[in-house]
């Protein structure tokens, strides 16, 4: 929720002004970036898990370990 919000409030600013959305979008991007590959490594996984496709597990676990800090 919190990634979402926050891409929101960037567009938001970036409409308002253009310095703000200079300053904004290098976050606003890695935000989306990090969120999307956290949202698709858990899809890999749930596919994986249900058709019994070890390929798709492991390369969702994968993505999922490549965000941990």
């Amino acid at each position: 929720f919190a990634a979402s919000l926050f891409i929101g409030y960037c567009a938001y600013f970036g409409r308002q002004s253009q310095v703000l959305h200079w300053l904004l979008s290098p976050a606003d991007n890695a935000v989306g970036f990090t969120f999307s590959v956290w949202v698709l490594g858990w899809v890999f996984r749930v596919i994986g898990i249900y058709s019994g496709t070890p390929v798709f597990v492991a390369l969702g676990s994968l993505m999922k370990e490549s965000l941990a800090p």
